[in-house]
C-alpha cells in the first residue's frame, strides 16, 4: 500500500517506498509537492481525465474520504487508483495534515472487464445454435474486448495444406476471408499449432518463425493463435491479429485460449445437436430402409439356398448321367469302329449309329450345363483376352444367329485380362446369343460389348457373393421382346423356360449363372418388355504378368501306343470300366483293371513290374481316386495319373479349379479324346527335342550342333516371350529347356519359374555367366532344374542334360 503524508497545504512531506514503486517517482521528487501532478490530465486517461483528490474536505471537515482516480506514472503509464484520505489531528483535534493511502486497481478493473466479457460470451453462445454463427458472435465480442485489429477462425482442410478463413471481426484492416496456403502464416507459427501449442508473437517481423513472409501485407504486425487438435491433427485455429507491435499480457493469452476452448465446445455441441436432429428426422426413413434391406437380404438368402439345393441335386444327377452316357456313347462309337473293321457298309446302320451318337452328345451337353449350374464342373482357367475371344467368335455367332439378326461387336482397346476357362466362356456367350436370337423372332440387332467396370462396396453389399473390385464386363444386348418382372425373377432357375415345349431346356442361363459364379464373377440381367434385354457377365480382372496363351492346334490323327505301356484302370461302375478297358486295349495298351481303390492296391502288391499310368475315377466308394493316386505314388514316385469323372466333389479341384499339376478327362469321353490325352501324358519327356533359349545366335547354333551329335533336335528361341509361346504351343513336349540367365526381355530365373508353373516336371538347365553356385542353391529344392556355368563345352552340356534327365525322372513325384 502506497502512503503519502501531506501537510495542511496538501503538500507531500513523506512517501514510503511503495509510493515510489506505484508512481515511479523518487521520494525526494514527491516531497514538497501536491499530488495533483500525479493525476492524469484531460485527453490522456481512458476514458476522460483523472479526478482531483478533494483534500480540502478532509482538512475542513476532518472526515475520512474514499474514491478512485487515475495516475500517470513517471514512465507515462496510465494507472487506475483507489485511495482513502484521513485527517491528521493535533492535540486539540484540529486537522493539521492528511494521510493518503493508494493502491493500483488495474488488475481488478481488468478482471471485472473479463468477467463481464465472459458473461456476454456465455449468453451469446447459449443463444446461437448454428456453428458458424457461434464462431461469428464470439469473434465479434472478443475483438472489441481486446482492442484487436482482427479476430477470426481458420478451418484446416483434410490435406493439412490449405486453411479456410470463414468468420472474422475486423477493425481498421481488410478481411482475410477465403482460402490460403497454411504456409503463408509462417513455418514457426504453423509448427507451434501442429504441436498443440499457442503461438504468441509480439513482433512478427522480429521473429525468425514469421519474418519475411509478407504478414504485413495482411495487416498483421503481432498475433496470437490457438490450435484445435483432434486425434493428433490440427483441425482449426482461433487467431487474434494486431496491426501494430503489441505486448500480449499472459492474462490476455489465457483469455484467448479460454474463448477458443469454450467456442470449440459450443460448436461441437451444436454439431451434435444438428446430428441428433438429422438423425431423428431421418430415423423413420432409415428404419423403413433397414426393414426393406433385411427383407431383400432374406429373399436373396432364400434364393441362394434354393439355388444351392437345386445345384446339389443337379450335380448328383449329372454324375450318374455322365456314367451312363459314357457307356452309351462309348459303345455307339465302338459299334461304328467294329462295322468299319468288318467291312460292313450299311447306310441305315451307319445313319442309326450317327443319330444315336448325336442324341448322346446332346444329353452330354445337358449334363455339362447341369454341372455348370451346380458349380461342380472342373474348370481349367487360363489368362484370357476377352476382346480377342469375343472377336474370334464372330463367324460362329454370325452363322448361329441367321440372316435376320444383325451382329455388332464393340471392343475396348487395352482391355484388362481375365482368368477363365475359355471353352466354358465361349459356351456362355453362345448360349446368351442363342437366347437373344429366340427373343427376336422378327429379327433385330445383337450387340456384344466388352468394357471395364469397378464394383464398389455399396454394390457388393447389395448383391450376395459379389466381391468389390475391378472387373471385365461382357454385355450381350438384344432388341427383342424383353421379359416381365416375374420372368426376370426366375431367369436363372434350371429348367425354367418361356419357350414352347421342345424348343428349350431351360438350362442356358443356368449354365451362364453357374459358370460365372464358379469363376468368381457376377451376372446381372436388365430387361424391359418390348425394349430388349441386356445380360452382363462380370469376371474379375487378372492382375498378373502371365501371358495369354495362344490357341493350341488340334490334332486329329488317332494316337495309339507304340510301346505297349501298362495302364491301371480303376472304375467302380462295371459297365464304364468294361468300355474303358476295351478302348485302352484297342489303342494298344496293356491293361490292369480294378473296381475300387483297395482292389487296385492289392493288385499292385501282386505285380512285379510298375505301371506307366493310373487311369482312375475320382468319386468312388471308400477310397477316392485322389487317395488311391497318393498311395500308389508313395510306392512308385514316377507314376503318371489321369483322372476321369462326371462330378469331382472337390477331390481334385478347389474353388471349382483343377489343382496344380492334375490331369483330367471329363465324362463322357470319346475314344479319340482318350487316345490323345494318354499320348500327351505318356510322351512327355520322350520327344528327342530340346528348346534352346539364348539371345546370341552363335550360342544357339553351338548348342544345337552339340545336341545333334546325340540325336536331339534343337528348337530355338531368342527371348523369354518367344520361349514361353513355344513351350505353350508344343504343350510342353520337350525333353529339356536350355535357358540363358541373361535374356533381353526377362531374367532367365523368372522364365524358369513361369515354365515350372506350366509344367511341373519339365527339365530346365539354366546357363549362367556368374553366380552359378548361388543360383543352383536357390533352385536346390526343384529336382528338375540344374545350373551350368558359362562358358561350357558340348561335352559338359551333354553330361549336364543327362544328369538332369536322370535326376528329374527318378525324383518325379507326379504332383
Amino acid at each position: 500500500m502506497a502512503v503519502f503524508l501531506l501537510d495542511e497545504r496538501a503538500k507531500c512531506i513523506f512517501a514510503n517506498a511503495a509510493a515510489q514503486t506505484l508512481t515511479g517517482h523518487d521520494v525526494a521528487a514527491l516531497e514538497g509537492r501536491t499530488l495533483d501532478h500525479l493525476i492524469a490530465p484531460e485527453g490522456v486517461a481512458q476514458p476522460g481525465a483523472g479526478t482531483a483528490l478533494p483534500l480540502d474536505t478532509v482538512l475542513e471537515d476532518g472526515q475520512q474520504i474514499e474514491g478512485e482516480t487515475i495516475f500517470v506514472t513517471q514512465a507515462g503509464t496510465i494507472l487506475p487508483i483507489a485511495y482513502s484520505a484521513s485527517p491528521v489531528l493535533d492535540e486539540v483535534g484540529r486537522p493539521v495534515g492528511t494521510v493518503v493511502e493508494a493502491r493500483g486497481t488495474a488488475e481488478e478493473k481488468a478482471e471485472e472487464r473479463r468477467q463481464a466479457f465472459r458473461l456476454e460470451l456465455v449468453d451469446a453462445l447459449r443463444s446461437e445454435i448454428d456453428p458458424r454463427q457461434i464462431m461469428q458472435r464470439a469473434v465479434n465480442i472478443l475483438g472489441p474486448h481486446l482492442g484487436a485489429s482482427r479476430v477470426g477462425y481458420g478451418m484446416v482442410r483434410r490435406d493439412g495444406e490449405m486453411v479456410d478463413l470463414e468468420t472474422e471481426y475486423c477493425d481498421g484492416v481488410a478481411p482475410l476471408a477465403g482460402s490460403h496456403p497454411i504456409s503463408a502464416f509462417g513455418p514457426g507459427n504453423i509448427a507451434n499449432l501442429r504441436a498443440g501449442q499457442t503461438s504468441v508473437y509480439r513482433d512478427v517481423e522480429a521473429d525468425s518463425g514469421t519474418a519475411g513472409i509478407g504478414l504485413a501485407d495482411f495487416g498483421i504486425a503481432s498475433l496470437v493463435a490457438v490450435p484445435l487438435i483432434r486425434e493428433g491433427v490440427l483441425r482449426a485455429s482461433l487467431y487474434v491479429n494486431q496491426d501494430e507491435v503489441r505486448d500480449w499480457q499472459p492474462a490476455e493469452v489465457a483469455l484467448i485460449e479460454e474463448v477458443a476452448a469454450r467456442v470449440w465446445d459450443a460448436v461441437e455441441r451444436a454439431n451434435a445437436v444438428d446430428d441428433l436432429r438429422a438423425l431423428n428426422a431421418d430415423l423413420e426413413r432409415r428404419i423403413a430402409a433397414a426393414v426393406a434391406e433385411r427383407e431383400k437380404a432374406e429373399e436373396a438368402l432364400r434364393q441362394s439356398q434354393k439355388m444351392e439345393a437345386v445345384g446339389q441335386l443337379t450335380g448328383g444327377i449329372a454324375h450318374d448321367f455322365n456314367n451312363l452316357l459314357t457307356i452309351v456313347t462309348g459303345n455307339i462309337d465302338m459299334a461304328g469302329r467294329a462295322l468299319e473293321a468288318a467291312g460292313v457298309n450299311d447306310p441305315r446302320a451307319r445313319r442309326a449309329l450317327d443319330n444315336a451318337m448325336k442324341g448322346g452328345e446332346r444329353a452330354a451337353a445337358l449334363t455339362h450345363r447341369l454341372l455348370a449350374f451346380s458349380r461342380r464342373q472342373p474348370l481349367a482357367p487360363k489368362p484370357t483376352d476377352a476382346d480377342r475371344l469375343v472377336a474370334g467368335m464372330s463367324d460362329l455367332l454370325g452363322r448361329s444367329l441367321g440372316e435376320m439378326v444383325s451382329l455388332e461387336i464393340v471392343t475396348s482397346p487395352g482391355l484388362w485380362r481375365i482368368e477363365a476357362d475359355q471353352n466354358q466362356l465361349e459356351n456362355a456367350i453362345l448360349n446368351l446369343a442363342l437366347n437373344a436370337r429366340d427373343a427376336m423372332p422378327q429379327g433385330g440387332t445383337l450387340t456384344i460389348e466388352t468394357a471395364y467396370a469397378r464394383l464398389g462396396d455399396e454394390y457388393s453389399a447389395q448383391h450376395a457373393e459379389v466381391a468389390p473390385g475391378q472387373y471385365v464386363v461382357i454385355a450381350v444386348t438384344d432388341t427383342g421382346e424383353g421379359m416381365t418382372r416375374e420372368t426376370l425373377a426366375r431367369v436363372f432357375e434350371p429348367f425354367f423356360t418361356t419357350k414352347e415345349v421342345g424348343r428349350g431346356t431351360g438350362l442356358g442361363l443356368s449354365q451362364v449363372y453357374g459358370f460365372t459364379k464358379q469363376s468368381g464373377g457376377h451376372v446381372k440381367v436388365y430387361s424391359e418388355e418390348n425394349q430388349g434385354t441386356t445380360v452382363k457377365i462380370y469376371l474379375p480382372r487378372l492382375v498378373s504378368d502371365a501371358e495369354v496363351e495362344p490357341a493350341a492346334e488340334q490334332v486329329t490323327d488317332l494316337e495309339t501306343s507304340p510301346r505297349r505301356e501298362t495302364i491301371l484302370a480303376v472304375e467302380d461302375d462295371d459297365d464304364v470300366r468294361a468300355y474303358t478297358v476295351e478302348c485302352l486295349r484297342e489303342l494298344g495298351y496293356r491293361v490292369l483293371e480294378a473296381h475300387d481303390g483297395p482292389s487296385a492296391l492289392a493288385l499292385m502288391e501282386r505285380q512285379r513290374t510298375s505301371v506307366d499310368l493310373l487311369f482312375t475315377d475320382v468319386v468312388m466308394p471308400g477310397m477316392s481316386g485322389r487317395e488311391l493316386a497318393d498311395e500308389l505314388r508313395r510306392r512308385q514316385p514316377d507314376l503318371r495319373v489321369l483322372y476321369t469323372s462326371g462330378y469331382t466333389r472337390n477331390a481334385i479341384t478347389h474353388g471349382g479349379r483343377l489343382d496344380e499339376g492334375v490331369e483330367m478327362i471329363a465324362k463322357p469321353f470319346t475314344y479319340q479324346a482318350l487316345a490323345m490325352k494318354l499320348r500327351d501324358m505318356l510322351e512327355a519327356g520322350r520327344t528327342k527335342r530340346v528348346l534352346v533359349v539364348d539371345h546370341d545366335p552363335m550360342v544357339r547354333a553351338l548348342v544345337a550342333e552339340s545336341l545333334a551329335g546325340v540325336d536331339y533336335t534343337a528348337d530355338e528361341a531368342a527371348t523369354a516371350a518367344e520361349a514361353l509361346m513355344t513351350v505353350r504351343a508344343a504343350q510342353g513336349r520337350f525333353d529339356a529347356v536350355v535357358l540363358d540367365l541373361a535374356l533381353p526381355d526377362k531374367p532367365g530365373d523368372l522364365v524358369a519359374a513361369e515354365l515350372r508353373a506350366l509344367h511341373a516336371d519339365l527339365p530346365i538347365l539354366i546357363a549362367a555367366d556368374a553366380g552359378a553356385k548361388a543360383l543352383a542353391a536357390r533352385f536346390a529344392e526343384d529336382r528338375c532344374i540344374a545350373v551350368i556355368a558359362k562358358p561350357y563345352t558340348g561335352g559338359l552340356l551333354k553330361e549336364a542334360l543327362a544328369d538332369l534327365g536322370m535326376r528329374c525322372a527318378v525324383g518325379d513325384t507326379g504332383q
